[in-house]
């Protein structure tokens, strides 16, 4: 027991020689160095699994709802138009695509996940209408009845389509509050590498008094490899909160207009092809204020930075000049439905490549974070290396003069 205390004292004794103060300086700055480097690899690589999870399940479960959403209208439209006696098969493509996008959507999420639990009972809801829809629709082309497609359109419209809306909704939120959570500045490595750095030049500092000599090359090295990863890092994360952020909502924003001016289209077009076998008085008011709300979408979409590329510019003027043919063909009633019918499609046909490049412009989003954390995560190991080689090489002339 006597020995051990003796070993103590020796050791405490040789950590108060200069010696033994430049070891510990050493060791500590090293440990510092190292744990702010591991600290930001860690983190970087949860955030950059977090990013592969938003990538590969949360958007395309995100974007499975948006189409969930878009088939059922269509399928509605569609069953309307097969109803007066067009090509039923759009109706069965639309319907069949709204099976497989519940489907997708389902697969995506985890039902251990509160928040989610909450999002597929709202998919369990639309799976169990729609075989109540398509019962109705059946039986009322089977038996030319039009009161009983008008209730097969109003159960879609006042409950199933609701219930899709709600879904699309509460999955693109998830998208968002996921993007913006993988923005925010990466606070503790951040810290860490500020403390790393303060620990550096207290350390010269310590070295300066304590060897009477006024820079060390190696800790002076380090000092700059530090500060570059902090600078780095910092530079980093601020641009892209900036440019994630602003860059989320400038592709994301326009794709929900987008998405509601295809839908309220589609309810437009139903309403329309209804009014032709039923005595709808309030069919021309309920097209007028569809129309407006498509107008005010497309508005929507034409603030954005999307609309100001060539290619989108053209499909939003394109998409503009269809609603107004859509506008003049509707009073014709069954002299203009061809003219009703082409000016719809090109709404339709305009708004879908809108959101195609609307969707890629998101994702492009999505892989350039990816990609930012993986580089930054890699830089700041490197220069934390190579700070403690550096720090060590430095200081190995000065504990040589003590040996």
């Amino acid at each position: 027991m006597l020995d051990f205390w003796r070993r103590r004292l020796r050791g405490l004794r040789f950590l108060a020689t200069s010696l033994g103060l430049m070891m510990l300086v050493t060791v500590v700055v090293t440990v510092g160095i190292l744990a702010a480097g591991v600290s930001m690899a860690n983190t970087s690589d949860a955030r950059r699994h977090d990013m592969g999870v938003l990538i590969s399940t949360t958007e395309p479960t995100a974007f499975s709802a948006h189409r969930l959403y878009s088939s059922l209208s269509v399928a509605d439209m569609s069953a309307t138009t097969a109803f007066v006696g067009e090509d039923a098969a759009d109706y069965d493509v639309a319907l069949r695509h709204a099976v497989e996008a519940a489907t997708d959507v389902a697969g995506g999420l985890d039902t251990q996940d509160p928040d989610d639990a909450k999002t597929m009972a709202l998919v369990q809801e639309v799976q169990q209408q729609l075989p109540v829809y398509s019962a109705m629709v059946a039986r009322a082309q089977a038996l030319g009845d039009t009161a009983e497609m008008s209730d097969a359109t109003a159960l879609m419209r006042t409950t199933i389509l609701p219930t899709a809306e709600a879904l699309f909704v509460r999955t693109n939120r998830k998208v968002s509050d996921d993007q913006a959570a993988l923005t925010h500045p990466q606070w503790v490595p951040i810290s860490g590498l500020v403390v790393a750095v303060g620990m550096l030049l207290l350390a010269q500092v310590f070295l300066a008094w304590r060897t009477n000599r006024r820079l060390n090359k190696g800790f002076a090295a380090a000092t700059v490899m530090m500060t570059t990863a902090l600078l780095w890092v910092g530079v980093s994360n601020w641009m892209t909160f900036n440019a994630g952020v602003k860059g989320f909502e400038e592709a994301s924003d326009p794709l929900k207009a987008l998405t509601n001016a295809r839908v309220y289209a589609q309810q437009a077009r139903t309403d329309e092809t209804l009014g032709l076998v039923v005595d709808k008085r309030t069919t021309v008011d309920t097209f007028t204020y569809d129309m407006q709300r498509i107008s005010h979408a497309l508005d929507v979409y034409a603030r954005s930075d999307l609309a100001e590329t060539p290619a989108n510019a053209e499909r939003l003027e394109a998409a503009r000049t269809a609603v107004e043919q859509w506008k003049q063909a509707h009073p014709l009633k069954l002299s203009g439905t061809a003219a009703q019918g082409a000016a719809y499609q090109a709404v339709d046909d305009n708004v879908a490549e809108l959101m195609r490049n609307a969707r890629q412009e998101l994702r492009s989003y999505f892989n350039v974070g990816f990609s930012a954390s993986r580089v930054v995560s890699a830089v700041v190991f490197v220069l934390s290396l190579a700070s403690v080689l550096a720090l060590w090489l430095g200081i190995r002339p000065r504990l040589q003069e003590y040996l």
